[in-house]
């Protein structure tokens, strides 16, 4: 009987080391299988490094184009003033400009406003004269009709007919 328990406690250890080596190599089997997984994802692991360093290069590549982007919006924003100034500087001259044009035709519209003045009393005036040369004309062919019959007595009336070059 002693050696019944004996046997017994032999046999259970037996079947519980058969059962631990059973459990143990389906743990083999899981570490295996989490080993192949690991190496699964060591692999990611790489391809994501690699791809970050592709990103990391890019970004880099991005940050240059940013930087070249900002420094010709720097420049445009330069070239930009310029022209507001220049364009600034336009519609001054131009503000001046047609004060002068305005200042200038008002004077002219009063040197026209007075040459218009002036041929009318010059009109005048030539109607004038022309009244008073047609009235000398008149004057001038009464006397020389006159003259031919009246018989010239005075020094002083030859000379009048002779200036008059009606001898």
């Amino acid at each position: 009987m002693a050696n019944d328990k004996i046997l017994e406690g032999i046999t259970s250890l037996l079947e519980s080391v058969a059962t631990i080596k059973t459990d143990l190599a389906g743990v083999k089997a899981e570490l295996t299988e989490v080993k192949q997984d690991l190496a699964g994802v060591k692999a990611e692991l790489t391809e994501v490094k690699q791809d970050l360093a592709g990103v990391k290069a890019e970004l880099t590549e991005v940050k240059q184009d940013l930087a070249g982007v900002k420094a010709e919006l720097t420049e445009v924003k330069q070239d930009l003033a310029g022209v507001k100034a220049e364009l600034t500087e336009v519609k001054q001259d131009f503000a001046t400009f047609k004060v002068e044009v305005n200042t200038r035709l008002d004077h002219l519209d009063r040197e026209v406003a007075t040459l218009r003045q002036d041929f009318r009393e010059l009109r005048i005036s030539m109607d004038a004269y022309q009244k008073a040369t047609d009235r000398v004309n008149g004057l001038v062919t009464t006397i020389v009709a006159g003259a031919s019959a009246v018989v010239i007595l005075s020094p002083l009336s030859r000379l009048v007919v002779r200036s008059l070059g009606l001898d």
